[in-house]
Order: structure tokens, then sequence, then C-alpha cells
């Protein structure tokens, strides 16, 4: 088992991009996640309806995690229409220290900023290429998917969604 790092979860700030970018970027190999990176900077300089935050190891202050939570542009499909509703979105975790309980920190962080903010549902959108790492997580915290729709993103691409009440 990994030793768990001491952590901080805050906000994401201008200077943290080059670090959030490359945890996404040794993850994620595709022109989508790419197109990720603008809306990670606005975020960060808070012009946006999405907020990301970073879990940063203490006390050498390496960015090791990203997460953010959306409450705009999220797909109708996800929705139940009759919740306050916002979505994680790019759960990150650098690999050295994946299994050690960062990812868990972001996510708890986010579910009270999205208390906080007034909703009462959360959504968690995934795809094929999370199958060994994103899943099992989501799983473990969430339970079963409310939504598997295998060919969603092109044949044998798959979407997988889990949902949560915030009230409870």
């Amino acid at each position: 088992m990994r030793t768990q790092p001491r952590l901080v979860v805050r906000d994401m700030r201008s200077d943290d991009v080059d670090a959030v970018v490359a945890i996404l970027r040794s993850w994620v190999q595709a022109p989508w996640m790419e197109e990720a990176f603008p809306a990670l900077r606005a975020s960060a300089e808070a012009v946006t309806d999405q907020r990301f935050v970073v879990a940063e190891s203490v006390p050498d202050g390496a960015v090791v995690g990203v997460m953010g939570l959306m409450w705009g542009d999220i797909d109708p499909e996800l929705l139940d229409g009759t919740e306050a509703t916002a979505e994680l979105v790019r759960a990150y975790v650098a690999d050295p220290t994946r299994g050690t309980g960062v990812g868990t920190a972001l996510a708890d962080h986010l579910e009270g900023v999205a208390r906080e903010m007034g909703f009462t549902r959360l959504v968690i959108e995934s795809g094929s290429i999370h199958r060994e790492t994103g899943y099992p997580f989501w799983r473990r915290r969430y339970g079963e998917p409310f939504l598997v729709s295998p060919d969603h993103w092109g044949p044998g691409v798959e979407r997988v969604a889990w949902r949560t009440s915030l009230t409870d």
C-alpha cells in the first residue's frame, strides 16, 4: 500500500495550469483533452461556469491531482429534471500518488463546494479509456452506474455515468 501524502485541496490558480496539463497529458493523449486546456485556464482566472481544484502535497507544494465541478453545459441525458445538478469533470491524479487518497480528497472537497453552492445532485461521466482506473474509483464511491451507453462516442467507445444525492 502506498503512503498517503499530506495534502491541501485548494482552488486552482493560474500558476498551477502547467502542472495540471502535465497530469492530464500523462493520462490522455487525445484531441478532446487538448480542447479542455482553455477551460482550465479560464477557471483558474474565475471567468467560467466550472471550478477546478488541485491537491497539493505538503510540504513540497507539488500539484498531484486535479478535479473540476461544472454546472453549466451538462448533457440533458444525465439530468433528471428535478434536481439542481452539478457534474464532476477532469478527475486525474499524478501516477505516483494514485491509490493514496488524492482522488477521494478532491471529490470530498468538491462535493462540499457543490452543496455550498446549492446543488442537490452530482453526476459523473466517464468513458472507455478509464475502465481500469476511473470506473473502479467511481464504483467504490457511488455504486453502480445509472447509465451505460456502449457506443456513445463511436463504435465501442462507451459512456458510463453515475449520480448521487448531495442531500442524504
